[in-house]
């Protein structure tokens, strides 16, 4: 029996697009997860797609140039995806760093197994609390349906990057920071009020010794602030 490489270049470019997906939502495209299971994965979803897309209209080539130019496309599309979840998990760390930073908390660090670097345990913590919190509110589902939804606007090899979509990746960046500094906001302004009211007592009672004393200080403002 012959392979037919129209329907074969369609299940690879719902690959990529899946691919796109995996590889930068929260949970899924973390290095805790094995390449093996989140290759297996992809498979699974682009099999549960590409029944999906069987009818939609699709326009096979056989020029590779064209057939790259697709998959790069998919790609794309996925990674946007992908990178919606990512993005917003990265402001929740981002927050986590400046409001440790603040609190004093800058030297506890840890290697971060997510992504294989040093960050603060503060951040580790808030990432970690908003991955539960995903979890229980079935929220890496949102991206299946997302994927699910993108099918159906843009079929496989409809795809067409416009100058908007790389406006949009970059804006999604900007919001990136914009998540981080608005949820930190609370603990930074503490940490200012508090280290104002430190100096103010530094000056009324100079034998004071402020290291001693402002630093449980400034962590457990902020601990109160972070928690209530």
């Amino acid at each position: 029996m012959g392979v037919d490489l129209a329907e074969m270049e369609r299940f690879i470019l719902v690959l990529f697009r899946a691919a796109g997906v995996v590889a930068f939502v929260p949970f899924w495209g973390s290095r805790l997860i094995p390449v093996k299971v989140r290759i297996g994965l992809c498979f699974i979803l682009a099999v549960v797609f590409y029944s999906v897309s069987a009818g939609m209209s699709f326009s096979p080539t056989e020029d590779i140039f064209k057939l790259s130019w697709m998959v790069l496309k998919e790609t794309a599309i996925g990674t946007v995806l992908g990178l919606a979840g990512y993005l917003v998990f990265s402001g929740v760390e981002l927050a986590g760093e400046m409001a440790g930073m603040q609190m004093g908390l800058r030297m506890a660090t840890a290697v971060n197994p997510q992504f294989e670097a040093q960050s603060s345990l503060l951040a580790q913590f808030n990432v970690l609390f908003a991955l539960m919190v995903l979890l229980a509110i079935n929220g890496h589902h949102w991206f299946i349906e997302g994927l699910a939804k993108s099918f159906r606007l843009i079929p496989p090899g409809g795809a067409v990057l416009r100058e908007a979509t790389f406006a949009r990746m970059i804006a999604l960046g900007g919001e990136m920071f914009l998540i981080g500094l608005k949820m930190s906001a609370p603990i930074v302004v503490a940490m200012l009020l508090t280290n104002a009211a430190l100096g103010l007592m530094v000056r009324v009672v100079p034998q004071m010794n402020i290291f001693v004393i402002g630093f449980p200080v400034l962590i457990a403002v902020g601990l109160i602030v972070l928690f209530f």
